[in-house]
């Protein structure tokens, strides 16, 4: 809880929900998602309004290889079924390196 009064809180806290809203903090990382060498997977949360279903398949069109795990009853599935999106997460992670503990 202290985190988020500090967050709330600090200089400029005001500006961040006008921000978010109106996608200026969106970063342009389509040229980024490209490139990266690493394994990937998206993990979408299809009740998301700001970036739906539609937007996932933009970044397949850009990486085919790069799987998603769309969860359709969440918009944020890391907050609303972290239990969920961390199985999917430890899946995809033991799948890509079989090295990795459990």
């Amino acid at each position: 809880m202290d985190y988020y009064y500090q967050a709330a809180h600090q200089a400029g806290a005001q500006f961040a929900p006008r921000s978010f809203l109106t996608g200026r903090l969106n970063l342009p990382i389509q040229d980024d998602f490209r490139v990266v060498a690493k394994p990937m997977a998206l993990v979408w949360g299809e009740q998301n309004r700001l970036t739906g279903p539609e937007q996932a398949e933009r970044y397949r069109a850009l990486r085919p290889e790069v799987p998603i795990y769309r969860l359709p009853g969440a918009a944020f599935p890391h907050i609303e079924a972290p239990q969920t999106f961390l199985s999917v997460a430890l899946r995809f992670l033991a799948e890509a390196d079989p090295a990795l503990p459990g």
